[in-house]
């Protein structure tokens, strides 16, 4: 057959898929905006929990510090693997606050940002002692996560700090291998 009669038959042919379908339709809509959902609620809504967004650790190695998504900071011990406190949103931005010196009614109602929330706690809490890192934490799966470097087993302290009672008697310069292993994943 030649090009021209093909041309020509295909226009005398009816359709083989009717004109007006649901997915016609759809595809030929112009924008996004005309889209109409299917229902108007959802049948089921399934609530998450309160997740960890950020996190550090105190200078002293053995606390870490967590805010939320509901803007409360919470104050962990990595070695032992518990929630040691929460400080609550209001009190964070109360304390916020207060070192900014801001009187202004609009501040008062901002929260902190996280990195906020964290920085004001830890500035209120964190003492002098200074450790060598042994770990490194994160949050990125909503929980508290402690990853331990090469040398976490690699501490010595003073016998006299070990914690050891009155009945044993050690030199100032005796020095202990310590070791101890820790949960690597916290949760509250």
């Amino acid at each position: 057959m030649r090009s021209d009669t093909l041309i020509g038959s295909a226009e005398n042919t009816p359709a083989l898929y009717p004109t007006k379908t649901a997915r016609n339709e759809y595809e030929d809509r112009e924008v996004a905006s005309e889209a109409e959902p299917l229902l108007d609620a959802p049948d089921h809504v399934i609530r998450g929990e309160i997740g960890l967004v950020r996190s550090i650790i105190l200078n002293d190695r053995t606390h870490a510090l967590t805010v939320d998504t509901a803007g409360e900071v919470a104050i962990w011990d990595i070695i032992r693997a518990i929630c040691l406190g929460k400080f609550l949103k209001d009190d964070i931005s109360a304390a916020s606050n207060s070192d900014s010196g801001s009187t202004n009614s609009d501040d008062s109602d901002k929260s902190p940002s996280p990195r906020e929330a964290l920085e004001t706690v830890r500035e209120r809490i964190e003492g002098q002692a200074v450790v060598n890192s042994w770990s490194l934490v994160d949050t990125k799966m909503g929980l508290l996560t402690v990853h331990l470097n090469d040398r976490c087993f690699e501490a010595e302290i003073y016998a006299d700090e070990a914690g050891y009672g009155p009945e044993k008697n050690f030199s100032d310069e005796l020095r202990c291998k310590h070791s101890r292993i820790c949960s690597l994943s916290l949760r509250y």
